[in-house]
């Protein structure tokens, strides 16, 4: 939280920056862009969404009372899609370590992430004479959505006339605008003679709030620029290896490792 009210300080500044351009900096293009991105998701066993649960206590009286003889999680990578919309920042006098410089804020979101939770199930032998077996079923679906701003600092190279390659630093940190759990329990059986699990019935029960929890990411994107209209509108394309870290992921490099790949559409005023 610390983190993301210094991102919104610094957000906040460099657009007074643009407030006083007689000292040297203004907005000198607008932005917009697209990124999809692959992390690692959390919260994806029942076990695992206590500490992301607004009122856990409920949730943890259920699960010790719910009994199971199997579970299973949904572990893997999460596809995210960003959307941003950017300043950038440029000093009016371009010499020395401002010559190739200029600097990147505005707003971003994502899209909703719904994910499956995992589940636990009990199954036993209902009737022994016709070999009935039921089956209970507990299951979770995640959903999440962030919002935040996003800060950084580019460098460009001119490759040719109409073509820049550009590389930067950029930090972004949001909250988890959209986040809950929801849960459905499902009763079905199995006879002898069948070959599917027949449901019985299916219940979903009241939707779980999460926390609205702060997640930052750290971004290294290697982009190329080529100017598409008299000089107006310029298109980017980028990669980005990324890092991204909240208190509620492993604190290893492997579990925040993140890739992305971006298209921008810029516009100069």
């Amino acid at each position: 939280m610390k983190l993301f009210i210094y991102l919104l300080l610094s957000f906040l500044t460099a657009l007074n920056l643009t407030a006083h351009a007689q000292k040297g900096f203004y907005i000198k293009k607008l932005s917009v862009g697209y990124r999809i991105s692959e992390i690692d998701a959390i919260g994806t066993n029942p076990f695992d969404i206590s500490p992301l649960l607004k009122e856990p206590s409920s949730y943890n009286q259920f699960l010790n009372q719910f009994i199971y003889n199997g579970y299973g999680g949904s572990p893997g990578p999460q596809t995210v899609h960003t959307f941003h919309i950017n300043a950038e920042i440029y000093k009016n006098r371009r010499y020395g370590f401002w010559k190739h410089i200029y600097l990147q804020t505005g707003l971003f979101i994502t899209n909703q992430l719904p994910t499956t939770a995992g589940g636990l199930e009990h199954i036993y032998l209902q009737d022994s004479t016709n070999i009935t077996y039921s089956k209970t079923t507990y299951s979770l679906k995640h959903n999440t959505q962030y919002f935040g701003i996003n800060l950084g600092i580019n460098r460009t190279t001119k490759l040719a006339k109409w073509l820049n390659s550009t590389i930067g630093l950029q930090v972004q940190g949001g909250i988890a605008l959209i986040h809950n759990y929801k849960q459905f329990l499902d009763s079905s059986l199995l006879r002898v003679s069948a070959t599917h699990w027949e449901t019985v019935y299916s219940q979903q029960l009241p939707t779980m709030q999460g926390k609205h929890y702060f997640q930052w990411q750290v971004m290294l994107p290697l982009g190329i620029e080529y100017e598409v209209w008299k000089q107006k509108l310029t298109i980017r394309a980028e990669v980005a290896p990324a890092y991204v870290h909240c208190r509620y992921r492993d604190k290893s490099f492997a579990a925040g490792e993140a890739h992305a790949a971006g298209l921008w559409f810029i516009y100069k005023l």
